[in-house]
């Protein structure tokens, strides 16, 4: 069995692939960022708040994922060791996953309220259609997930930090060709193990009954409104197929 190191860095490879690909999407980040910021049109303003929320969100994403966590996974165990500049700060790898996972729900949360800003932009008789009530349903869960998700992870961080020392000893213990599980910064993805990691793995699950029940229904929806209505020019309806084709690509 070799010494544990914790220090340990990643691969020179990966770590050279996730820093320059981060570096190369700051520039295209901050374009798309002052573009929208100098939109000046009223019937995009309320919207252009939504991209650059999601926009933002997605830089922070990645900056935490490729510099300050840089995860490195130890497979076949579900163990994640963070070697960016957190770990060398001295910050434990379940505060980075838990900070990870939840900008990533941020994220996922930005799409719903984007694609429910396109429904009630494009259906001007919304608050009278059955169709809105399910797509209320699916987007104010999902506000109440991102709030929950950080509620319970943070709020019973210090007690799932010795859940962790407890099962990366075990871990160790049946497994010892891999020293580094037990180090502060590597984190053990026990998803049924105890109650706080049960809730964790429903909050995600929850997210992504969400996700794909409003994306692909709100699109079909839509498309089927936009190709029917007869209150909109023709002018509008392009523009809204294209709103709604670019948001589509964004998620």
């Amino acid at each position: 069995m070799r010494d544990r190191d914790c220090s340990l860095p990643a691969n020179s490879i990966y770590r050279f692939v996730m820093h320059a690909l981060h570096l190369i999407d700051i520039p295209l980040y901050i374009v798309v960022i002052v573009v929208l910021f100098r939109i000046n049109s009223k019937a995009f303003q309320n919207y252009k708040y939504y991209i650059i929320w999601h926009t933002l969100i997605n830089v922070i994403t990645e900056f935490h994922n490729c510099i300050l966590m840089l995860p490195v996974v130890h497979l076949p165990h579900p163990l994640i060791r963070a070697t960016g500049v957190m770990a060398d700060l001295g910050f434990s790898g379940l505060f980075q996953f838990y900070f990870l996972s939840a900008l990533i729900i941020q994220t996922g949360c930005s799409v719903m309220e984007m694609f429910y800003f396109r429904y009630q932009a494009s259906v001007f008789d919304y608050k009278d259609r059955y169709f809105t009530k399910f797509l209320k349903f699916f987007t104010f869960s999902f506000r109440f997930l991102t709030f929950f998700f950080p509620a319970i992870t943070f709020g019973t961080f210090f007690y799932s930090i010795q859940l962790q020392e407890e099962y990366k000893k075990e871990l160790a213990i049946k497994d010892p060709t891999i020293p580094e599980i037990t180090c502060y910064s590597s984190v053990l993805a026990a998803p049924f193990s105890d109650s706080i990691m049960i809730s964790t793995m429903v909050t995600w699950f929850g997210c992504m009954v969400c996700t794909f029940s409003v994306i692909p229904s709100t699109t079909i929806y839509l498309n089927s409104h936009l190709r029917n209505t007869q209150n909109m020019s023709s002018g509008v309806i392009k523009m809204q197929k294209m709103l709604l084709n670019s948001l589509i690509v964004q998620v």
